[in-house]
């Protein structure tokens, strides 16, 4: 029957940042065939905001951030266990060769954190000023302005496990009275501090000393360079998030040209509620329109689809927006986008006053402010849209209140509304730009939603369905000797539409037209 689910975020309106190749793939194209499942399983349950690889390797992409290094970035306990899709990915990142090398921006910095002055704390400190990469050792000695230190140092004892004992003697060794109890000075300027969740103890018996030490080596590279000058540190610039006004407008319109123009009256509106007190009203009139001529099919037009439009206007500050929509056509949907689109521009935790001709459009938005069950969801016609304009007047904090007015009744709000929306149509069919693509528009209360042949469904799904189930047999009747003279050679049929109702074949399913009326599923 050509119908699909598919998620109702869409891939273009995730707004997280980032570059590279995202977790989930990296999952699915490098880790084990055996552990793909409880890896994929693992990252969904993970309370971590982690979403692309780049978050967990270094600098230069050459290594992978120690695991409790990732926790503590995030502001998470570093103990408990390692994650398992952390695990599956360590085993395997030697096989990731990025094919550009950069510095990576999504990489965890650690701030170096200067030795305490407290010398009571005895704490493990790490450097690069005593040879060729980094020194580990642990504090015996601080000077009484902690300006000097005397270190133990501790060497690597078995390379693949990371685990380090006393070193027994080497060319570091400044203790004059033991040789075999390697230590050295150093001014605590020239070493940072080694977390302590990074330490473990290995082995503490009366043998010996070992502890392990998490990946040294990458937790070295991505704290700052440990230099025996003054560092100069940079004032941090800020980069404020848009408003939740700004990102529903990009995350829902995906014309430019509309986004834009809804930006520019949400600004002004903006500014009228801040030079007259946030407590005034803004008062608007919407309408829908779906003219005939564009209901019939035109057939030397093969792309022809029905279209609406919807316009609206602010009386405060004359503000005008007008488009087009297709697919599902009805009045009232186009009222319903006329609104939805309006309200995009209404600033948070204001107030507004909407006059429209639409009863049933009213209606709707209130039966659609109740929670319903996935059932009477897909029993909606418009569910899709009401359920955007339920989400931006709950998000965004709105006082709405929908006034009915009576259409072509020489109230002048409404007949400049009617005109804007009945030229929106002319503007839409002439200029792709204008026109919202209510396909797209985000789901908030279902995870997936049904689609047939790529058009996202938005009518009475289980009524509908069955009205497509006889589409076959309907044909197949259309095709018998009784039946084929109501018919031309391509199909169409000019019997009335009380005979002609859910008479066609599955490829013409998208709209069919009869002559003086017009039948659309619903």
């Amino acid at each position: 029957m050509d119908f699909e689910l598919k998620p109702t975020l869409f891939e273009n309106e995730w707004t997280i940042e980032g570059h590279g190749i995202d977790i989930v793939s990296f999952i699915t194209h490098y880790v084990r065939e055996d552990l793909i499942q409880k890896a994929l399983t693992s990252i969904r349950n993970s309370q971590l905001p982690i979403y692309w690889l780049n978050q967990c390797l270094n600098n230069d992409l050459s290594s992978l951030t120690p695991w409790k290094m990732l926790k503590e970035s995030f502001g998470v306990s570093s103990k408990g266990r390692t994650a398992t899709w952390y695990s599956a990915i360590k085993d395997c990142i030697h096989l990731f060769n990025p094919e550009v090398t950069y510095n990576n921006t999504l990489a965890v910095r650690i701030p170096s954190v200067p030795v305490s002055t407290d010398r009571r704390k005895k704490e493990w400190i790490i450097t690069n000023c005593l040879q060729d990469g980094y020194t580990i050792g642990k504090i015996d000695y601080k000077s009484p302005s902690a300006r000097t230190l005397s270190v133990i140092h501790w060497s690597c004892c078995a390379v693949e496990l990371d685990l380090y004992s006393p070193c027994p003697g080497c060319l570091l060794n400044t203790n004059v009275v033991s040789y075999s109890n390697c230590s050295f000075s150093i001014r605590s300027s020239q070493s940072k501090l080694l977390p302590r969740t990074f330490v473990t103890i290995y082995n503490s018996n009366n043998l010996g000393r070992t502890v392990h030490i998490d990946d040294p080596s990458t937790l070295f590279k991505q704290m700052t360079t440990i230099q025996d000058i003054n560092i100069r540190h940079s004032v941090p610039t800020v980069d404020l998030a848009p408003s939740i006004d700004e990102q529903l407008i990009h995350s829902q319109i995906h014309s430019p040209t509309l986004a834009n123009d809804l930006l520019d009256i949400w600004i002004d509106n903006v500014s009228f509620l801040q030079h007259n007190g946030l407590d005034s009203k803004l008062e608007a009139y919407t309408d829908g329109s779906l003219a005939s001529k564009h209901v019939r099919r035109d057939r030397s037009r093969l792309d022809n689809i029905s279209m609406m439009g919807s316009g609206w206007f602010i009386v405060q500050n004359n503000r005008r927006f007008d488009c087009g929509s297709q697919l599902w056509p009805s009045s009232t949907k186009a009222e319903l986008i006329a609104i939805w689109s309006l309200l995009l521009t209404v600033p948070s935790n204001s107030q507004i006053i909407i006059f429209t001709d639409s009863q049933a459009a009213i209606d709707g938005i209130r039966n659609s402010l109740s929670t319903p069950t996935v059932r009477s969801y897909l029993k909606s016609t418009n569910g899709l849209i009401l359920d955007a304009i339920r989400h931006s007047t709950t998000i965004k904090h709105l006082n709405v209140n929908y006034i009915k007015v009576k259409s072509h009744s020489g109230d002048a709000g409404n007949d400049i509304a009617d005109g804007i929306a009945k030229s929106a149509i002319t503007r839409a069919e002439y200029n792709n730009n204008r026109i919202i693509d209510s396909s797209r528009i985000s789901a908030h209360r279902l995870t997936f939603r049904p689609f047939f042949r790529t058009f996202s469904w938005d009518g009475h799904f289980r009524k509908n369905l069955s009205t497509l189930l006889g589409l076959i047999n309907n044909a197949e009747w259309s095709l018998n000797s009784f039946s084929r003279k109501w018919f031309d050679k391509d199909g169409f049929n000019v019997i009335p539409s009380s005979i002609a109702n859910n008479i066609n074949c599955i490829d013409e399913f998208n709209d069919f037209f009869v002559e003086n009326n017009s039948n659309f599923i619903r």
